[in-house]
């Protein structure tokens, strides 16, 4: 277990594009001296690698903790990724931007005569931080060095000797002026290609509007709408010249569907019941409607009683 207690100096680290995690921590911690620190901070990164050998093309890491000892650097990282959060302990990253505080505890007395060096003039570009960023990959456009890094902090400690602005106060400030740039680089161009989108719609041919054709009124008259056939129009229609024969079957209202076995002169049919009794009844007191033929091929004859008048 290691334990950093007693005064710490407040640094506070910008990273540019192309730096490299974990090698420019352990760079800044020889060229400035550094025994024990603890790192916190946040940054935007690619080409990572874990620990345990996962890697991603690209990553936001939401927070950043480490801390160095005697040279050796420990880091863990929260990533977020596809939407979710992945904490781990970073191997290697390339930095896109980050924002890094240090608390320092510990400080060699080389550091005096690298301050003094630093106060008035950006690192030389033999030192090793200055020569591995402009080895691997050119900084961006207004990204400080690692001269800038040392610089700023000496100007900052003097500050907060005499009084003047913090750290964090200095990095708050580096922060909203970079958005400033970015915002008025940005409302620049938009206001640019809006006026060329302008002139544009201006200088094109309007298309001629097409008139509309009436739709020509139909020459052939139109069908009346046939009535729908009622429940009278659908019944079967009577016909009293057709009777009942031998073979056929009545539907009867009491009896149900009966088979006709005889049929007798004075006009009156023996019926064989559904429950095979047979019965005689006469077709005087009935209306007989049909015929029609049911699902089975039979021939049925309806006996609706005769209304009276």
């Amino acid at each position: 277990m290691i334990v950093m207690d007693g005064e710490a100096r407040r640094w506070a680290l910008r990273l540019g594009a192309g730096a490299k995690l974990p090698d420019a921590l352990e760079e800044l911690a020889a060229e400035r001296g550094v025994g024990q620190a603890y790192l916190e901070g946040a940054a935007s990164l690619s080409r990572v690698e874990l620990v345990d050998g996962t890697r991603y093309a690209a990553a936001e890491a939401s927070r950043i903790v480490g801390a160095i000892e005697g040279g050796e650097i420990v880091l863990h990282v929260t990533l977020a990724v596809d939407g979710e959060l992945v904490a781990a302990r970073l191997d290697s990253a390339r930095v896109e931007s980050a924002v890094l505080s240090l608390a320092v505890y510990g400080v060699e007395a080389k550091v005096g005569a690298s301050r003094g060096s630093t106060r008035k003039a950006k690192a030389p570009a033999s030192s090793p931080v200055a020569a591995s960023d402009a080895a691997e990959a050119p900084a961006a456009k207004g990204s400080p060095g690692w001269g800038d890094v040392a610089a700023a902090s000496a100007a900052a400690e003097e500050g907060a000797e005499s009084g003047g602005a913090s750290w964090a106060d200095v990095a708050v400030a580096s922060a909203e002026a970079k958005k400033r740039e970015i915002v008025e680089d940005a409302e620049l161009t938009w206001a640019q290609v809006a006026k060329a989108s302008s002139a544009a719609e201006a200088a094109a041919p309007k298309p001629a509007k097409k008139r509309r054709r009436r739709k020509p009124e139909p020459k052939v008259p139109v069908l009346p709408k046939q009535p729908l056939p009622t429940s009278r129009d659908r019944a079967p229609k009577v016909e009293p010249d057709v009777f009942p024969e031998k073979g056929d079957y009545v539907s009867h209202k009491q009896f149900g569907l009966c088979k006709v076995e005889v049929v007798h002169d004075d006009g009156g049919l023996l019926i064989k019941l559904p429950n095979s009794r047979r019965k005689r009844i006469k077709l005087d007191p009935f209306v007989v409607e049909g015929p029609t033929t049911d699902g089975k091929g039979r021939t049925v004859f309806h006996l609706k009683k005769r209304p009276k008048r």
